[in-house]
């Protein structure tokens, strides 16, 4: 009896450390989407600033008022700043699909069970999808 009061203990322990480390899991995930889509809009708006600098910097070149130089750079900061906001936007969604596999969210059974909605019944029957 002893025996199982001190394994329901660490059992139950063992349960709570779960929980934290999931808390833990999803809080900092979704600290890291947070700060990862003011991320994006950041960069999106970087984007908009060096394509305008590009802009003026082709017509400053088109005009002799600037040699080619300033508009390869401008090129350059155009397309950093698209690689930026790729990189940053990619970031988000994988942060977004941490939050997901740290709550238990598969999209894939998710898709698989709107899939089976709409298939016979026999195979309704032998693929189940738990929910």
């Amino acid at each position: 009896m002893v025996e199982a009061r001190g394994r329901l203990r660490e059992v139950q322990a063992a349960l709570a450390n779960l929980q934290l480390a999931i808390t833990r899991e999803v809080t900092d995930s979704y600290l890291r989407a947070d700060e990862n889509r003011e991320g994006v809009d950041i960069a999106d708006e970087t984007l908009g600033l060096a394509r305008e600098n590009l802009d003026m910097a082709e017509k400053r070149y088109i005009a002799g008022l600037n040699d080619i130089i300033e508009y390869n750079e401008a090129q350059l900061n155009f397309i950093r700043s698209q690689s930026s906001l790729v990189t940053t936007y990619y970031d988000y969604l994988t942060d977004l699909a941490r939050i997901d596999n740290s709550t238990g969210v598969t999209p894939e059974l998710e898709t698989r069970a709107k899939k089976l909605e709409s298939g016979s019944e026999e195979e309704q029957k032998f693929c189940q999808v738990p929910e």
